[in-house]
């Protein structure tokens, strides 16, 4: 059964926000906590028979009272511990690399088991301690409650121990950027996979384009926000069903004002009459997330590699470190089959032009403020140079060596107008000589084959 358009994006948006929060783990957890302390009190009071185990319980039911409110006590110290501990690296990340990584700490499930494991130990002490005195009869032997109690203690000690690796490892900026990269590098796999990866036909679009600019209707945005998703096969089976030609203007990650025109639709025919309700294919929220959007991973790289060249931070081995996971992320790119512009229906007739992401606007978002703000670091400009080159030698094909020769040309620019040391401008030089005879042998190359 196939859920309608509304439905679907809804309820993806909806897991994405759960996976982002701290509550949603802990709850569970809570729940089944609950359920067990149920479990143990019928257990301990229908099941286990006292002389059937060869052992009395001596201490009587104070003795267990006494065990469940110490245990509890102390869990909820070590929670709140590893809570001011997770504010701790939040704030820590917040300042040093930027607030837009506090949702990548916040989606760490490690972190929301932990806190689930230490409010359900809490709350299954609490919960027995009150069912024992409700439903307890003189039958009642706690011999399972006081089982799953130690092993539940020995548990938090050890996720307690784990958790402060966890945490230590998490806030080293080796850790966060290689995390950072290896979700582009799903966004990226994800965007392949699921979008249109055939070979984008000019002619076919211009003729589409032609043909919405024929009386077209649009649909156009109610809210202010950004555009978190667009359902690009719900409005290809929506136009396919009504015999429509589609234009989205917009693409995730887009701030969109309200009555902003997200899409132009019309007949094959003549004017459409038909509406198209907005809100069952575009997702507008209040914050940018990389559920669609593949430039939102380049910026955190970028974001963290400007903040370390500031001058309060002043750590340009980190931004070289961006520098290096960002040339990794272009040549990923470079050689992945991004989505296309055009959407063909069933009957493989274009149907939907889209905006897409362009290698060359992606080297520019990932180099582009990077070299603005290296001009007085040579060591990174060194760097972005050694990555360009290195990038112009491995791109499939010679018409994306184009966008970096742009970026090369404007860091020799700005070292002309600049006064850097002798040494220092000759390094430079000596890399961007390296490029250039990189990118000569490759056009030599791809003469050589055409003749």
């Amino acid at each position: 059964m196939t859920l309608p358009p509304v439905i679907y994006n809804r309820a993806k948006n909806w897991v994405d926000n759960i996976r982002s929060s701290f509550w949603a783990i802990p709850c569970l957890a809570i729940i089944l906590a609950i359920l067990l302390a149920l479990i143990n009190v019928w257990v301990d009071t229908h099941v286990i028979n006292a002389e059937s185990l060869g052992w009395s319980w001596s201490s009587g039911m104070e003795g267990m009272r006494g065990a469940l409110s110490t245990t509890a006590a102390a869990i909820l110290g070590a929670a709140g511990v590893s809570f001011s501990i997770t504010i701790a690296s939040l704030t820590l990340a917040s300042q040093q690399f930027g607030p837009r990584l506090i949702r990548n700490f916040m989606r760490d499930r490690f972190i929301q088991t932990v806190l689930g494991f230490f409010a359900a130990t809490f709350v299954y002490c609490m919960l027995t301690m009150l069912l024992s005195d409700i439903f307890a009869t003189d039958n009642y032997v706690p011999a399972s409650t006081l089982a799953v109690t130690l092993t539940l203690i020995i548990v938090d000690l050890v996720l307690l121990t784990l958790f402060l690796h966890h945490i230590c490892v998490s806030i080293q900026v080796d850790k966060i950027i290689a995390d950072v990269f290896e979700a582009l590098l799903e966004q990226l796999e994800f965007h392949c996979e699921n979008g249109n990866t055939a070979p984008c036909d000019d002619q076919q679009a211009v003729r589409l384009i032609e043909a919405l600019r024929q009386t077209p209707d649009h649909s156009s945005s109610r809210h202010d926000g950004y555009l978190r998703y667009i359902d690009y096969d719900g409005l290809l089976s929506f136009a396919e069903a009504n015999n429509l030609l589609m234009h989205v203007q917009v693409r995730a990650g887009d701030y969109i004002l309200k009555g902003q025109v997200l899409c132009q639709y019309c007949r094959d025919a003549g004017q459409s009459t038909i509406e198209l309700n907005n809100e069952k294919f575009f997702i507008i929220d209040k914050a940018r997330t990389e559920l669609q959007d593949l430039e939102y991973s380049i910026r955190q790289l970028v974001e963290i590699a400007l903040r370390a060249l500031s001058p309060g931070i002043n750590d340009p081995f980190t931004a070289m470190t961006c520098i290096d996971r960002l040339g990794s992320a272009l040549n990923h790119i470079a050689h992945s089959n991004l989505p296309g512009k055009l959407l063909y229906d069933s009957s493989n007739a274009p149907r939907l032009i889209r905006k897409c992401s362009e290698f060359s606007a992606l080297v520019e978002l990932a180099f582009n403020q990077i070299r603005q703000n290296a001009a007085n670091h040579a060591d990174v400009t060194i760097k972005l140079l050694e990555t360009i080159t290195s990038l112009a030698k491995l791109v499939p094909d010679p018409q994306q060596c184009q966008p970096l020769s742009m970026q090369t040309s404007m860091i020799m620019q700005k070292l002309h107008d600049s006064t850097p040391a002798p040494m220092d401008y000759d390094a430079v030089v000596r890399r961007y000589e390296a490029y250039i005879e990189a990118v000569a042998a490759r056009e030599s190359a791809s003469d050589l084959q055409h003749n």
